[in-house]
C-alpha cells in the first residue's frame, strides 16, 4: 500500500474510530483490517481481533429507514 493511502487512512482513524463507536460495523471491519496489517496505525493484533468481534456481532448496517428495529435511525455520524 502506498505511503499516500496510510496516510488518508491515519486522517480517517478519528472518524472510523467514532463511527465504530456508534455501531457501524462497516468501520469496525476496517478498523480490524488496519490493525492486523498495521495500515495507518501501530500493528495490533488485539486491537484487530476487538474489532473483528465488534464487527461480527453488529446489527446490519443497511436495514431500511422505515424498519422500527433498525438501529441507525436518529444516530448522529461522523462526516469524512
Amino acid at each position: 500500500m502506498s505511503s499516500e493511502a496510510e496516510q488518508t487512512l491515519a486522517d480517517w482513524l478519528p472518524a472510523l474510530l467514532k463511527e465504530a463507536e456508534l455501531g457501524n460495523p462497516d468501520a469496525m471491519g476496517i478498523l480490524a483490517h488496519m490493525y492486523k496489517e498495521g495500515i495507518g496505525v501501530k500493528k495490533d493484533l488485539r486491537e484487530s481481533l476487538k474489532y473483528a468481534a465488534m464487527e461480527k456481532n453488529a446489527p446490519p448496517f443497511n436495514l431500511p429507514d422505515n424498519d422500527n428495529t433498525n438501529p441507525w435511525l436518529g444516530k448522529e455520524t461522523t462526516k469524512i
